[in-house]
């Protein structure tokens, strides 16, 4: 059965801090941009060493310890929820480690951070973005199994993470805005339009129908938590 939610008021002004940002001002700003260090990479790797008997799956924070590590992962998890809303991790050296061990990095980090939710109706936990050579035309087919560049979107979860394994030959660049930033921009200069925005929009599974769902569910573009 479908679920039905009970939709907040959205709010009638414009909404302040951090996560109200401007991509002209952060590009003046390196503070978004975190680096491993030496010894976090280490506790990465003797922590993949450790979970080699663990189906990824099993691979959770108690069992993948991240003593030092886990702090910057407590103020990384802080600044996705109350801060700007998002950061540039680097340092994971992806040329050094198989795909799985790449895989069960990526998955115990990510228990720090939140609970894995399915990608598709197959309910994968971790999905690649790679051209299937499938078409954008085609209702049924996913933008990221295509060479078709994405649009701007949200994806129906709190927190979204991305793993760079190899560099486009061409294009592939990640680029984000501030949906904060473009309610306020509407409220701002098209105010007759957030009131649409934030009612139900019936939004297509494009063929990824899960069992004993609709091949569509509603949620509004903008809604107030």
């Amino acid at each position: 059965m479908e679920k039905e939610y009970k939709l907040n008021k959205i709010p009638e002004k414009e909404i302040l801090g951090p996560s109200a940002w401007y991509g002209n001002t952060l590009k003046e700003q390196k503070n978004w941009i975190l680096q491993l260090s030496k010894v976090e990479i280490e506790e990465i790797t003797n922590a993949i060493l450790a979970t080699k008997s663990l189906k990824i799956k099993e691979i959770n924070k108690s069992n993948f310890p991240l003593p030092l590590l886990s702090l910057k992962l407590s103020n990384i998890f802080n600044e996705l929820l109350n801060g700007r809303g998002f950061v540039l991790l680097r340092g994971l050296p992806i040329n050094d480690l198989s795909i799985e061990e790449i895989a069960r990095a990526y998955w115990g980090i990510g228990k720090y951070i939140g609970s894995p939710r399915s990608q598709n109706a197959n309910g994968d936990l971790l999905g690649h973005v790679i051209d299937l050579s499938r078409s954008a035309d085609d209702p049924n087919a996913r933008i990221y199994q295509t060479s078709a560049r994405q649009n701007y979107h949200c994806d129906s979860t709190d927190i979204v993470g991305l793993l760079c394994l190899q560099k486009a030959m061409s294009g592939g660049a990640s680029s984000i805005v501030s949906s904060v930033t473009i309610f306020n921009e509407i409220l701002k200069n098209a105010p007759e339009h957030i009131k649409e925005l934030s009612s139900v929009f019936y939004i297509d599974r494009r063929g990824e129908v899960p069992k004993g769902k609709k091949p569509w569910y509603k949620l509004p573009v903008f809604c107030w938590y």
